[in-house]
């Protein structure tokens, strides 16, 4: 079904809201939107219908297709992923109550043509939201997740831009506002470490003089990109996965994901797939999936043997793919570590941007009911957090300072 809204006073533009599950009319939406994506360099791999939809990163979506379009040509693009979920309520550690909900999740900020202004895109971003909330299904709620605070969407869901215009919901923030980070790639390896601060700068060439010693020098990495090593890569990364903690601990090994070999097939054929694997003496010890478009490569699941925790394998791995962005010119436009914060991507990365989550409640009494409880439940969360953080002194697990380099990075697949 397809619905339609007016924007008053600009232009002839319309959002266009297409429902679509599996890979129906994924082909004739992709056609229709490549003329932008291909306008606008695709700023994210996001943006690519034919990622989003893979199952690359998760089982194959439903999704709301938004376009912004005079009938013809598309200016505007964004993506809602229709999910089951929870939505939990909380004081600190303790989660207090959960309540099923069906969620419509935007995970990059819409993107729009350049012919249009800035002025434009602010109006159309709000079109979009009130138009996606006003149309929401009952029981469901939108979930902006991990926007940077610039984009138009959030300052328009936080009031910053048209504040007294009147909203299809109620906008409460969930969690505080993060850091997403980032690296953008000189022209060697070594001028990449002049540009560490000293300290971390040394802590990195010691993990790689210990891990070198430890296996007496037999080590290699070795990089996955077309579809027929895509099978060898996934047997040997899921046997890994089936030892790391993510596995045991919380049930999402790469075996967890039926189709997942294939959805990495389908990502190979199309260009984007680069993955790799750390062997130590011919035995396969980390992994890390990922993705490069458009000149950007994007960290996604990565995992380690634990029986090679303390040579903090994950750093190594992650500085020899840097080591190998770099001799190759592969990713000019830089290293996407994705969402979520802690203190290896703190001290590696060169660039960042503010983010945060905020959920969009439909303007019912059931909707202001649940917005109400779970703005209540973040506030005491956040006052817990504060009275923790005092009773340790100010340094809680991925701030800054703890000085241990060698910590593994957060798996982003338990995102």
């Amino acid at each position: 079904m397809v619905r339609l809204r007016r924007l008053e006073g600009i232009c002839a533009l319309r959002w266009e809201i297409h429902d679509i599950e599996g890979d129906e009319a994924v082909e004739r939406l992709a056609e229709r939107t490549s003329p932008l994506t291909a306008a606008t360099g695709s700023r994210s791999i996001y943006h690519e219908l034919k990622f989003v939809q893979s199952g690359a990163l998760e089982p194959s979506p439903r999704l709301k297709v938004c376009l912004l379009t005079d009938g013809r040509a598309v200016s505007g693009l964004a993506f809602f992923r229709d999910e089951p979920a929870e939505l939990a309520f909380g004081i600190g550690p303790v989660t207090i109550g959960r309540l099923a909900i069906r969620r419509f999740a935007l995970n990059v900020s819409p993107l729009f043509s350049r012919e249009l202004t800035p002025a434009q895109c602010e109006a159309h971003a709000a079109a979009l939201a009130d138009t996606v909330c006003a149309g929401l299904p009952r029981g469901s709620v939108v979930m902006l997740r991990s926007l940077e605070l610039s984009s138009p969407v959030t300052r328009y869901v936080t009031g910053e831009i048209r504040p007294h215009a009147k909203r299809s919901f109620w906008a409460v923030r969930h969690g505080r506002r993060h850091r997403h980070y980032r690296i953008a790639l000189p022209g060697s390896f070594d001028d990449y470490l002049r540009r560490l601060t000293k300290s971390n700068r040394r802590d990195v060439r010691k993990t790689l003089r210990r891990f070198d010693a430890a296996v007496t020098g037999r080590w290699q990495v070795r990089c996955y990109t077309t579809a027929d090593e895509v099978p060898s890569f996934h047997d040997q990364a899921a046997g890994i996965a089936q030892k790391s903690w993510q596995s045991t601990e919380l049930g999402l090994g790469m075996n967890d994901r039926p189709g997942i070999a294939r959805a990495f097939e389908r990502i190979a054929r199309l260009g984007w797939f680069r993955s790799y694997i750390l062997f130590a003496n011919d035995v396969p010890v980390a992994f890390q999936v990922g993705f490069v478009h458009q000149g950007v490569y994007y960290l996604k699941v990565t995992g380690f043997d634990p029986a090679y925790a303390k040579l903090h394998v994950g750093v190594v791995l992650l500085l020899e793919i840097l080591r190998d962005l770099i001799a190759g010119g592969v990713a000019p436009g830089g290293v996407d570590f994705g969402t979520g914060e802690n203190l290896l991507k703190a001290r590696l990365s060169n660039q960042s941007t503010q983010e945060a989550y905020y959920y969009l409640f439909p303007r019912t009494a059931r909707g202001a009911a649940l917005g109400a409880a779970l703005g209540a439940a973040n506030g005491l969360s956040a006052l817990g957090g504060k009275i923790v953080s005092r009773w340790r002194g100010g340094e809680v697990a991925g701030t800054p300072g703890n000085k241990d380099l060698g910590a593994e990075p957060v798996p982003l697949e338990a995102r």
